[in-house]
């Protein structure tokens, strides 16, 4: 059996006869729609032929609705009233937005958010960002849903039937970073056993006798010989630890990019060694999510463009 489907209606007529019952005539209902009084006689016509019925009388006033006219009004009144309400939600949200309100790790605001700001972004929204610090992604997508932030920032997508996460970059190349006058600095390279004897800068959560990057993504190790790297320094704060790097032996696995960025943006005292070909590190993927019915969506869509663009 075939589905059965009903024809195709113009619900814009819905909206006319709301407006001829309110105002009580077609030519003061025109007025209000900005439409003409030929238009608005027309738009009636083809209601009438539609339901099959009459659904306005004429009067000497006006136009009078039928008992029907008025029921079909009723059931219509309230997705009227819905829509109404969900579009003047957006325009006041987004009218009345004051800051935009961001979480994510210290990392992130340094490399997103700072270059946002290089950009003028701050010209088009404010900004009120919130630094992660040992929030899970349950946390993190609860802020979304309650609405106690706009955007998260993270490495992996928060999943949740009401969250869209959308990857806005993925970190592939890797080098390592140390202090500018470090003894392997003028090599510009370091090898495997460089890797295994020189301490090592890393993030609090990291597990102690696993090969990770400074963000957190794991190294796959193609050599035989598997040592143990010595951590001598454990931050919740990216920049923490690129401040320590700064003073002293320590080195730590990045993105190139972002050792590029420390150097050339941030003016850090560091050098960047490429890496010996038995360490291969993941990918980082970053990811940004947002409540999928927000009320700023037009604004995130924008930020997410720029973002994906750094």
């Amino acid at each position: 059996m075939k589905e059965r489907r009903s024809p195709l209606f113009d619900y814009n007529l819905i909206r006319i006869m709301d407006e001829v019952i309110a105002a009580g005539s077609a030519s003061k209902a025109a007025k209000r729609l900005n439409l003409s009084t030929s238009a608005v006689s027309l738009s009636l016509s083809r209601l009438q032929k539609h339901f099959g019925q009459e659904l306005f009388i004429r009067t000497g006033t006006g136009l009078k609705p039928t008992p029907s006219a008025l029921e079909i009004n009723r059931s219509f009144r309230q997705a009227i009233d819905i829509v109404d309400n969900i579009i003047e939600v957006y325009q006041k949200e987004e009218n009345h937005l004051e800051f935009l309100r961001i979480t994510g790790s210290d990392f992130t605001e340094t490399y997103y958010i700072s270059q946002l700001i290089d950009q003028g972004y701050l010209q088009i929204n404010n900004i009120v960002f919130y630094t992660l610090i040992n929030q899970d992604e349950f946390e993190l997508t609860d802020s979304l849903l309650q609405n106690k932030s706009d955007l998260a920032l993270t490495f992996l997508p928060l999943v949740h039937e009401s969250i869209v996460s959308e990857k806005i970059n993925s970190l592939q190349k890797f080098v390592a970073i140390c202090r500018s006058d470090h003894l392997l600095a003028a090599n510009h390279a370091m090898t495997l056993a460089n890797y295994y004897a020189l301490p090592h800068a890393g993030l609090n959560g990291e597990i102690s006798d696993m090969d990770t990057t400074l963000l957190g993504s794991l190294m796959h190790i193609n050599h035989e010989f598997r040592g143990k790297r010595k951590i001598t320094y454990r931050s919740n704060s990216f920049n923490g630890i690129i401040n320590a790097i700064e003073k002293s032996d320590m080195i730590a696995i990045v993105p190139e990019v972002i050792a590029h960025f420390l150097i050339e943006k941030e003016k850090k005292k560091l050098a960047i060694l490429t890496l010996p070909p038995e360490l291969e590190p993941y990918p980082v993927n970053v990811y940004a999510n947002h409540y999928v019915n927000s009320a700023y969506h037009s604004t995130i869509e924008t930020l997410l463009s720029k973002l994906k663009a750094i």
